[in-house]
């Protein structure tokens, strides 16, 4: 399992989920998912390194997607 404590930062925004991932000194923007998607919480189960997303879509209203690859 990754350790995401210090190694990377998940952030939920009206435009889609980023990530970022520490390198070295630098902290940079590593992947944008669900582009364009209202992203308003975000999950890590570190059991399993399970990413649980909740994704707010205005016509279909709230859904809840998981990757267990990231």
């Amino acid at each position: 399992m990754a350790d995401l404590t210090d190694k990377q930062v998940l952030i939920g925004t009206a435009k889609g989920l980023l990530v970022y991932n520490q390198e070295s000194e630098n902290i940079v923007l590593s992947a944008i998912h669900f582009n364009g998607y209202n992203v308003t919480m975000i999950f890590v189960d570190e059991r399993s390194d399970t990413w649980w997303v909740c994704i707010s879509h205005k016509h279909w209203g709230h859904k809840i997607h998981y990757s267990e690859d990231r």
